[in-house]
């Protein structure tokens, strides 16, 4: 049972990584046309690396926006999910750092006589 988990978590990292890999590769497009002045809506899978192949060595205008395009979208694709995960997961509840300060005020009151501890 323990390693059906195990299996299921890897493929499920693995999917993840893929849809993350396929976002980040439209969204570059995407934004690399929407930086050109363009109709970023007629963006596909394959924008990005067709202006990297033909513009990238020709122009250094069109490598800053290559460059820019690229950088966003790893950004977004990236810090989204993470931002999502620190959002959503439970808080940490403060009663274990209350106790031990707690704790350690009483022992410090027990060194110094003001408490007894009776055994």
């Amino acid at each position: 049972m323990r390693n059906t988990f195990t299996y299921l978590k890897i493929t499920f990292a693995i999917i993840a990584f893929l849809l993350l890999l396929i976002t980040t590769t439209y969204l570059a497009g995407f934004i690399f046309l929407l930086i050109s002045k363009s109709n970023p809506f007629k963006a596909d899978l394959t924008t990005y690396y067709q202006y990297w192949h033909y513009y990238y060595s020709v122009d250094v205008f069109y490598q800053k926006r290559l460059h820019i395009a690229g950088i966003m979208s790893i950004a977004i694709t990236l810090c989204t999910p993470l931002m999502l995960y620190f959002s959503l997961r439970p808080q940490q509840k403060e009663l274990h750092y209350l106790a031990m300060h707690i704790g350690l005020l009483g022992l410090k009151l027990v060194k110094q006589g003001f408490l007894q501890i009776k055994v």
